[in-house]
């Protein structure tokens, strides 16, 4: 028996979605005082989970996190997190999370670019790989 809130982590749904679903029925669980625990080990909720017949859950939309929030195995390489850091604190970069991916937004991006795809230089500083892939 899991919490909402941990199962949403952990599965990429949002909290609403489970909540609706523990509300019509569709997945199995109790309350626990004010805590709703749902039991993520039964046939009932595997299904509603993978959307065979009882309706796809949607995704947890991308949410801006702090850079705190990150794990550390899944920071980037150190001259790259220095500078997504910094950025960061003076308010000039958004770091985002989209299920397991974490990304940046720039403000003169149109789109987050994933911490993979960041790159360090000396040269020319903080690069996306996509762009310059023979650095």
């Amino acid at each position: 028996m899991k919490t909402i809130a941990e199962i949403a982590s952990e599965c990429g749904v949002h909290r609403t979605t489970l909540n609706k679903a523990v509300e019509r029925g569709a997945i199995p669980a109790r309350k626990s005082g004010s805590i709703i625990l749902i039991d993520e080990q039964s046939e009932q909720f595997k299904q509603w989970l993978v959307g065979a017949k009882l309706g796809r859950p949607r995704k947890a939309k991308m949410r801006e996190i702090s850079f705190t929030d990150i794990p550390l195995a899944k920071r980037p390489e150190t001259q790259v997190w220095q500078v997504i850091t910094e950025q960061a604190n003076q308010g000039q970069a958004v770091i985002l999370q989209d299920g397991e991916s974490y990304l940046v937004k720039f403000p003169d991006e149109e789109e987050p670019t994933p911490f993979s795809e960041l790159a360090y230089s000396r040269e020319i500083g903080l690069y996306d790989k996509r762009e310059f892939p023979d650095l």
